[in-house]
């Protein structure tokens, strides 16, 4: 299988229908799952669009997608009960925007996303747009500088804030930050810097559960990339709490951050293939990487995924998630594991972490007898696809 970076996105309402949204050819196309009806239909319902999107359904099922056009407006499309409508956010940027991000907080939309300065190409504004009283408050929250690429922003939303979290040049090496949001009196914090050390860094992903951070990323080693992940004490202070390199080192990317059934996984791409590691104890000891053999065949890519479906929210927590495209449609890398090969850590990466207690893992297949398919309920009895683009 191929990793295809196609920006794509999975949404399941409170009623079992699925939506996937992806972008194509400057247009973002819609494959519409109708539990009840038991049909499936795509269409296109964005033309003329940057590849960057993003997008939530909120408890009423109301579906938000925040886009760019090439003209530069940036633009919220709306659906609610089976109605699409769109609005302006910004009218003809000048420039191209960037990671975007959509959280929602009490029915009320927080968008984020960065614009270039255009007499400095590596440095970018982070703004945050909101609505308040039925109008579009925006914010700009400073600026950051990227090195080579310009790394994803992550945002989370748990004890009343949203937390943003960011890589910025510091000594000329990417450092990640975290700047918190109060949903109360609408305030940000200033900028907390986490990692330290003088590392090239790339990707990110973030999951809180109850009061710690899961933090993953890419970091440079031996010239290679390896898969970083830390632990940090969201009531201390972001006190870290555990720092740890989990895979080899190869060009290990898209991090990708899951809990599932009290196991949290560490899923991420190499060579091609979908590699994770899991652990059972909030993050103290760690499996071996597992490769898993249905990455080899086809094309698979990440999905942003976000539901409003009461089973799936209970059986997993999630930003995004490696899977299978349509018509297959299907997770990638945490599960059984009757579906994966166990590939040992180098000695190079056993040495670097030896200062650090490790204990073997018992794989347990039987754990996960009970695998709860998210999307099983929704394809199984799905007629072949209609419509036009």
């Amino acid at each position: 299988m191929a990793f295809s970076n196609q920006s794509s996105c999975i949404i399941t309402d409170s009623k079992s229908n699925m939506y996937n949204l992806l972008w194509a050819n400057n247009n973002i196309e819609l494959i519409f799952f109708d539990k009840l009806l038991g049909n499936v239909e795509k269409k296109t319902i964005l033309r003329d669009c940057m590849e960057e999107f993003d997008t939530y359904i909120n408890e009423e099922d109301i579906i938000n997608i925040v886009f760019q056009k090439h003209n530069g407006n940036i633009k919220l499309l709306t659906n609610k009960n089976g109605v699409w409508g769109s609005e302006i956010l910004v009218t003809e940027s000048k420039t191209k925007a960037y990671n975007f991000n959509i959280v929602n907080y009490d029915n009320k939309v927080h968008i984020f996303y960065c614009l270039p300065y255009r007499e400095n190409k590596r440095k970018y504004s982070l703004y945050h747009c909101y609505t308040e009283e039925g109008k579009w408050t925006i914010n700009n929250l400073g600026s950051i500088i990227r090195k080579d690429v310009l790394n994803p922003m992550q945002t989370l939303i748990f004890n009343n804030e949203i937390v943003l979290g960011y890589f910025d040049l510091v000594d000329d090496v990417e450092q990640l930050f975290v700047k918190k949001y109060s949903l109360h009196d609408n305030k940000w914090s200033i900028g907390m810097q986490l990692t330290t050390n003088m590392n090239k860094k790339m990707y990110l992903d973030m999951i809180s559960v109850k009061n710690d951070l899961y933090v993953s990323y890419s970091e440079s080693f031996e010239g290679n990339l390896v898969i970083k992940y830390e632990k940090y004490d969201t009531m201390n202070n972001f006190k870290k709490l555990d720092e740890r390199i989990l895979s080899n080192s190869s060009n290990c990317s898209y991090p990708t951050l899951i809990v599932f059934d009290n196991k949290l996984w560490n899923v991420w791409t190499e060579y091609e293939n979908v590699m994770s590691v899991y652990a059972e104890d909030t993050g103290l000891n760690w499996s071996e990487p597992y490769l898993w053999r249905e990455s080899k065949h086809g094309i698979f890519v990440r999905y942003k995924f976000c539901t409003n479906e009461d089973k799936i929210k209970k059986a997993y927590k999630l930003n995004h998630s490696f899977g299978k495209i349509y018509p297959d449609i299907a997770f990638l890398g945490f599960g059984n594991l009757d579906k994966a090969v166990k590939v040992p850590l180098n000695s190079n990466i056993i040495s670097h972490e030896q200062n650090k207690k490790k204990e073997n893992i018992d794989t347990n297949d039987s754990y996960y007898d009970n695998f709860y398919d998210p999307f099983e309920s929704v394809l199984k009895n799905i007629s072949p696809v209609k419509g036009k683009k």
